[in-house]
């Protein structure tokens, strides 16, 4: 630390193992410690670490394509069809190429039976994101879903206690991860118990 007389910081760390214990001993090494310097900005730099320590989940963000009216498809049920451009459709694979993982619910993966993967284009090696599917029964997901591609990432299957064990085993057997949390009725998966358990893989 030779040479060193201030140092700044600009948010404070949430974890309490590490709350102002670099401060303290920095003082003690009479090193000027000046805190909480362009805080707001630091915070939205660490938005997601900040956001998983201090919550106690995984960070989310919401991707969704949607009409000028509102809507996400054209009819309940239905196929789907394009609402974005090819930019748009470029900016969320390379969106999906930094997440840890891509999650849907079961009635997008009836309709939509996505591969749930990251393809950017341009760009090198990445680790394909976990696909997550929340499905409250296990009657959304089959074997012979897309998502069971085994060149891409870990298949996680959040349920509640309303999806048959046999499901589950054949989930399984599948090679997905199979994941049993509290449910907000019989067909609604407890999307904070949902999140609990995520964050602690």
């Amino acid at each position: 630390l030779s040479g060193i007389r201030t140092v700044v910081w600009g948010v404070r760390d949430p974890n309490p193992k590490n709350a102002m214990g670099s401060t303290r001993w920095l003082a003690h090494k009479r090193i000027k410690v000046i805190g909480r310097v362009l805080e707001q900005e630091c915070a939205s730099l660490h938005e997601i670490f900040l956001t998983s320590l201090r919550e106690k989940r995984p960070f989310v963000l919401v991707s969704t394509a949607m009409s000028l009216d509102g809507k996400i498809t054209w009819k309940r049920d239905a196929s789907p069809i394009r609402f974005s451009s090819a930019q748009a459709f470029a900016r969320v694979h390379q969106l999906r190429s930094t997440v840890d993982a891509i999650a849907v619910g079961s009635r997008t993966l009836v309709i939509d039976n996505p591969r749930l993967t990251a393809r950017p284009k341009g760009r090198g090696k990445f680790n394909d994101p976990h696909r997550i599917i929340f499905d409250a029964d296990c009657s959304a997901v089959s074997g012979n879903a897309k998502i069971f591609d085994p060149t891409a990432g870990k298949v996680l299957v959040v349920t509640t206690a309303y999806s048959p064990l046999m499901k589950r085993e054949e989930l399984q057997q599948h090679g997905a991860e199979v994941i049993v949390v509290a449910d907000d009725g019989p067909d609604r998966v407890d999307m904070k118990a949902a999140m609990k358990a995520l964050y602690q893989r």
